[in-house]
């Protein structure tokens, strides 16, 4: 066993050194310049920075599929993303970024395993798909002298808990919808949204890390960009040494208040969003016979309980009331999964209270996010305020909190224009009130000179 670093380990140094020195990454990456927006300081809420800049590209690219003039599935559009190069080196330094922060939280080095890689941890891993093409294992240092030797052909797998295929959760942000998940190589329930869940569910604790990580590259030798080939030449896995000199540290950054949610006229959020979504209505182009067939159903069972005064849960429905609240739950969920952001809007509240039907909160969230990124102004109002308040199975971001804001004041949300004017108005008079603390202190600097010069005066003349 040599001490050669893994190919993918010293593409990313190369990927890393050419950010910091503000040289084209890798010779350019998609994106580049918005990246460059994003703190990369090696904390966990840089994650959140880079699923910000993930969604954002995700609206992107939506408008530049729909600009080609046919109807494509996620899964081709996620093809598609994945053939172009400067993409692909994107992803690949983005996922290799978050590889580091996620083994700095378990005080590891991050070590980079290629497709042919984890063939040799299992031979039964074969896949030509890109969002399975890469793997970081973040062992901690002291229980293994190094991946390749510590483990046998009889026990190594791609199961390994050690192991986090980064690519699943950027792929499930891009291109993940209601009829479409990214399913994981490691046969977990669900793939999660984000890179900021997906680290946090792996973290040797529940606390939030926000260590910086050492900016030290791992002695490399010449490779060619794996970019352009998905199975780069194997090199055997070992703990990377570190070259004489190195970076300085990135600064510790403090965790920053996160500001408060200005206050709302409503303490049921998804009781606003029924209100809205007759009120501010969305012009629909997918299964709208089909869901207001459900929805006419609907809206008398939930008007009946409305009469009883009992939430939904409580009504006792005899068994043909419960086939046709079931039979029309099922049009609604159809209607969604055919692109209606109504249906999916509509069913994403009762998956959320557990109304009619068992409770759901990640699938409703998940309804909530497709319907946002479909631009539909209700639910980007809704989901700013989830991300603001951390609540419902997501966690508190107010950074994703004013981007869904500032996106449904964009597309017309009246209550979300509102609020985005009084937060301005309130930046406004701070900033006058900054100015007017300045003006004092140069009106009180004028009078001591002022002072001064006339006792001088008085002195000398």
């Amino acid at each position: 066993m040599n001490n050669q670093d893994s190919n993918l380990n010293a593409l990313f140094n190369r990927y890393w050194q050419d950010y910091q020195q503000n040289r084209p990454i890798g010779g350019g990456v998609a994106y580049e310049s918005k990246l460059r927006q994003c703190t990369l300081d090696g904390s966990l809420d840089s994650l959140k920075e880079l699923d910000t800049f993930l969604t954002s590209i995700r609206s992107d690219l939506q408008h530049k599929f729909a600009q080609l003039g046919k109807s494509l599935s996620p899964q081709e559009k996620q093809n598609l993303a994945f053939k172009q190069d400067k993409f692909r080196a994107l992803i690949l330094f983005i996922g290799c970024y978050t590889g580091v922060v996620l083994a700095k939280a378990h005080q590891a080095r991050p070590q980079f395993l290629n497709q042919a890689q984890l063939q040799q941890l299992d031979s039964n891993f074969v896949h030509d798909d890109f969002v399975y093409s890469m793997a970081v294992a973040y062992v901690a240092e002291d229980q293994q002298a190094s991946i390749a030797t510590r483990l046998s052909p009889q026990v190594a797998n791609i199961r390994k808990p050690w192991l986090f295929f980064v690519f699943e959760p950027i792929a499930m942000r891009l291109f993940g919808s209601f009829d479409y998940q990214v399913l994981s190589i490691q046969g977990q329930a669900q793939v999660v949204d984000g890179l900021y869940r997906a680290v946090s569910e792996r973290l040797p604790t529940k606390s939030i890390v926000t260590e910086a990580i050492v900016t030290k590259p791992v002695t490399t030798n010449a490779i060619k960009p794996v970019v352009n080939n998905p199975q780069p030449t194997v090199s055997p896995v070992s703990k990377p040494s570190i070259p004489k000199q190195a970076p300085q540290e990135i600064a510790k950054q403090p965790i920053k208040n996160q500001p408060k949610q200005p206050p709302q006229q409503t303490t049921d959020d998804y009781l606003q969003l029924l209100t809205e979504l007759e009120s501010i209505p969305v012009e629909q182009s997918q299964a709208v016979e089909l869901y207001q067939k459900a929805k006419n159903v609907m809206q008398k069972l939930d008007n009946f309980a409305q009469q009883q005064s009992k939430a939904p849960s409580e009504i006792q429905l005899n068994e043909s009331q419960t086939k046709i609240c079931r039979q029309a739950l099922q049009i609604m969920k159809q209607s969604a999964i055919a692109g209606n952001t109504t249906a999916m809007l509509h069913f994403a509240v009762y998956l959320m209270r557990g109304d009619w039907l068992v409770e759901n909160k990640a699938e409703g969230i998940t309804l909530i996010q497709n319907a946002s990124n479909a631009q539909d102004p209700r639910a980007m109002r809704l989901l700013s305020k989830l991300y603001y308040k951390g609540e419902e199975g997501i966690a508190q971001d107010a950074k994703l909190g004013e981007y869904w804001l500032e996106q449904a004041s964009n597309a017309g949300h009246p209550e979300a224009i509102q609020v985005k004017q009084q937060i301005q108005m309130a930046q406004m008079m701070i900033s006058e009130r900054k100015q007017e603390e300045k003006s004092d202190k140069i009106y009180l600097y004028l009078f001591i000179g002022l002072a001064v010069l006339v006792l001088l005066i008085m002195i000398f003349v």
